[in-house]
């Protein structure tokens, strides 16, 4: 009998009787470690454990289990959480291999019940790496504390920094865990986190020119630098994130970020800025970005925008500024300046 067909019948709701029919009718069963993982992955109420003691009967030696067993368990949403036990109970703790305690770091029961039986030298740098970004990874990283398995360093804080679940429960855990640059770096990926780590940080905060770029990098750049705002007020944009932001943008795609490093940049900046060469980089601009800082820009000086700043356009800056402005944001939203 072919390994394949018996590891799919291990799997069944009527695998014992089955596996019985088959003995039975007198066939030699192949019982490998592929065999003893479906009988993990058995879903039906204590099919699983059953079909491993019918096999234990027939196997004169102990069952040619891995680790893929205990993986299974664990995966199993159905049944896992009596079949695991039962391996735990009944195999060598050499099975526990670095693998099934970092498959566990998305189960918090099955960790509870694998540390019960192991917790020395334990992946966990690679556990909080795995860590789901969900509401799941509070709960295994709350498990991981409570047994002091985890040291609340700057690499623990800079490695859970992305994953807004399982930093709130850190934090929540340890309020003084140290806030360092790298540690706001890694936090730029998710609002959330950024937002927690500049409340927990009070008023020590100390927003770095890496911690801006690092944000204008992640994929949330705005909601990132409105968090930073918000907590220290304000921020100084220089023309290497303009740079930065300008390098994202498409010919078709938004340019709320311009817009909003506008609205934070100094008077002297945008001069500098339409002035010097990177205007006149045809590789970073695009028409609506242009057209974006114009209207931005005109909103916070008192110059005159010429005709040489607005060449090549796809808008005549002097006679279509309520289709380009309309254009941009909406067909009643005037600046507060005219462009002349």
């Amino acid at each position: 009998m072919t390994e394949r067909l018996v590891a799919n019948i291990c799997r069944r709701k009527d695998a014992v009787y089955m596996l019985n029919l088959l003995v039975n009718k007198g066939y030699d069963l192949t019982i490998t470690d592929s065999v003893m993982e479906s009988t993990a992955w058995n879903e039906f109420r204590d099919e699983g454990i059953a079909a491993i003691q019918y096999l234990e009967k027939l196997h004169p030696e102990p069952l040619p289990f891995t680790d893929s067993a205990f993986v299974a368990a664990i995966k199993n949403s159905e049944q896992g959480k009596e079949i695991l036990p039962y391996l735990l109970q009944h195999l060598p703790v050499s099975l526990l291999t670095d693998r099934v305690f970092e498959e566990a770091c998305r189960n918090a029961g099955a960790l509870k019940l694998l540390l019960d039986r192991q917790q020395n030298n334990l992946p966990i740098g690679c556990m909080l790496r795995k860590l789901p970004w969900s509401r799941t990874s509070g709960d295994v990283l709350q498990v991981l504390l409570e047994r002091n398995l985890v040291n609340v360093d700057e690499s623990t804080v800079k490695t859970l920094a992305p994953n807004f679940y399982a930093l709130d429960a850190l934090l929540s855990w340890k309020p003084d865990a140290p806030i360092t640059e790298k540690v706001l770096i890694a936090g730029t990926n998710d609002a959330r986190s950024m937002r927690l780590l500049l409340e927990v940080q009070g008023s020590t905060v100390h927003i770095t020119e890496a911690v801006l770029d690092a944000a204008l990098q992640s994929s949330r750049d705005l909601s990132v630098l409105q968090v930073i705002q918000h907590r220290v007020e304000s921020f100084k944009v220089t023309e290497k994130m303009f740079k930065a932001a300008l390098k994202k943008q498409t010919k078709y795609s938004g340019s709320l970020l311009i817009d909003y490093l506008v609205e934070q940049s100094s008077e002297s900046l945008l001069r500098d800025f339409l002035l010097g060469d990177t205007w006149q980089d045809e590789d970073l601009w695009s028409d609506i970005p242009r057209c974006s800082f114009l209207i931005g820009f005109s909103r916070k000086t008192v110059l005159r925008i010429d005709g040489s700043l607005s060449e090549g356009l796809a808008f005549d800056i002097k006679n279509d500024t309520a289709y380009l402005v309309s254009s941009l944001y909406g067909e009643h939203c005037l600046p507060s300046r005219a462009l002349l």
